[in-house]
């Protein structure tokens, strides 16, 4: 298990002896996610961007905070900001990409998945994801073979294998796959 309070503690102590360090910002503010306490989280991805405005991991970061606060242009708008400056930042098209599937934008979602996939093909979540959207779309092979990729990649994913045995016993019950 991991000791979150302990990592805040240190957190704490690291930020009153390098105060500029914006990773330790970041960090910090992952720990008070984690632990719920958004405020805190909020202005620790605030200050991270203050001494690096460019930051484009506590732009991701605080994209993920707004969801979870229900700020959604705001969260959109962070995932824009990150990408703009790094696009080759997986984890912001597949955190998008889950930003896109709640706001049941499909295509949008797709594009985001394709693209943290084909910057990071061992996402096995990217892969799990990316095959619920396919299924919503009626893309049950295409959303067979994710789940199946996903599965490949990290045979640990019980959602990645739930979600293949609903799909083949739902669509492919009597064909030999």
């Amino acid at each position: 298990e991991i000791d979150f309070q302990g990592a805040m503690s240190c957190l704490n102590e690291a930020v009153k002896i390098n105060p500029n360090n914006p990773q330790l910002y970041l960090n910090r503010g992952f720990v008070s996610h984690v632990l719920y306490d958004y405020e805190s989280a909020m202005a620790d991805y605030n200050q991270a961007l203050k001494i690096n405005p460019k930051f484009a991991f506590a732009y991701n970061n605080r994209g993920v905070l707004k969801v979870s606060l229900n700020d959604i242009e705001g969260a959109m708008a962070d995932y824009e900001t990150a990408l703009a400056i790094n696009p080759k930042y997986s984890d912001v098209y597949y955190n998008r990409g889950n930003l896109r599937y709640m706001l049941d934008d499909l295509q949008g979602a797709l594009e985001d998945y394709d693209k943290a996939i084909e910057l990071n093909p061992k996402d096995s979540e990217a892969y799990n994801n990316r095959g619920v959207v396919k299924k919503r779309m009626d893309y049950n092979v295409g959303a067979l073979s994710d789940y199946s990729q996903a599965i490949a990649i990290n045979p640990k994913d019980s959602i990645a294998y739930a979600n293949r045995g609903r799909l083949k016993k739902l669509y492919f019950d009597n064909e030999d796959l």
